[in-house]
C-alpha cells in the first residue's frame, strides 16, 4: 500500500502530460511602399488596412539551427486578410533570434512553410491571374534587448519594443498568366495584441485526480483503524 501511495501521490505532483499555453497574436497595420519603384498587384492600392494572427502552443519543441536562433515548426495558425481578402498557411514556422553581441538585433519571424521549404504556397484567392505564393510577418528589435532568450514568448509582446519601423508583413503573389515573376505586397504593422489561453488539464491528470485522492484517504482511514 505504501508503494502505491507513493506512486499515486508522485503522479499528481508530477503529471505525465504537462500542460501548455496557447497564445495568438492578433496584428493590423497599412499596406505601404517597400521600395519606391514598388508594384503591386492588382485589386491592391498602398494604404489599404489589413489585419492578421498567428498562434502557437508554447510547448513546441525548438530546434536550434545557430547559437542565438532557434525554430519551431508546427504553428497551429497564421493568416491575413487584405481587402476583404483571406490567406491562410496551413504550415507556418517561428524563428526567434536573440543576439547578445552589441550593434546586432533580436527578430521575431513568422513564415509560411517550413524551414527547409520555405517557398510553401498559401491558401488563398486567385484574382486577375495572381495568386498568393508565400507570406512572412518580422518584427526587428535594433536595441537587442526584447528576448532574453531564443524561447517563444509565453505572454507579452509589445510592438512598441520593436520599433516603430522595424516591423512589417510581406505577401508574395505570383504573376498573372506565364508571368513567373514574385510581386511583393509589404505592409507596416502598427498594432498587435496577444491573447494567451491555459491549457485545461490533460485527461490523464484528471483521473489520477478523481482516482488517487479517494484512495490516499481511504489508506488513511485503514491506518487509523489499524492503530486503534
Amino acid at each position: 500500500m505504501k508503494r502505491i501511495t507513493f506512486l499515486i501521490f508522485t503522479l499528481l505532483i508530477f503529471p505525465p502530460n504537462s500542460e501548455a499555453s496557447v497564445v495568438t497574436v492578433d496584428f493590423a497595420g497599412n499596406i505601404t511602399n517597400q521600395y519606391s519603384s514598388q508594384i503591386i498587384p492588382t485589386g491592391y492600392s498602398f494604404g489599404d488596412p489589413f489585419t492578421g494572427r498567428f498562434a502557437y502552443d508554447t510547448s513546441l519543441m525548438g530546434v536550434p539551427v545557430q547559437s542565438d536562433t532557434t525554430y519551431y515548426e508546427g504553428l497551429s495558425l497564421f493568416e491575413l486578410t487584405i481587402s476583404g481578402r483571406t490567406f491562410t498557411s496551413p504550415i507556418a514556422v517561428a524563428e526567434i533570434t536573440n543576439n547578445t553581441n552589441s550593434g546586432t538585433e533580436d527578430v521575431l519571424t513568422i513564415s509560411s512553410g517550413t524551414r527547409l521549404n520555405p517557398a510553401y504556397s498559401i491558401i488563398g484567392p486567385t484574382f486577375d491571374g495572381f495568386t498568393g505564393f508565400n507570406m512572412q510577418l518580422q518584427m526587428r528589435d535594433r536595441t537587442a534587448t526584447v528576448f532574453s532568450s531564443t524561447s517563444l514568448p509565453e505572454s507579452s509582446l509589445n510592438i512598441s519594443e520593436f520599433g516603430s519601423n522595424n516591423n512589417a508583413i510581406t505577401l508574395l503573389f505570383t504573376g498573372a498568366g506565364a508571368d513567373p515573376r514574385l510581386y511583393p505586397l509589404w505592409g507596416k504593422i502598427t498594432a498587435i495584441s496577444v491573447t494567451v489561453v491555459h491549457s485545461i488539464p490533460e485527461p490523464t491528470t484528471l483521473l489520477l485526480l478523481a482516482l488517487g485522492i479517494p484512495m490516499l484517504a481511504a489508506a488513511q482511514i485503514r491506518k487509523h483503524r489499524v492503530d486503534a
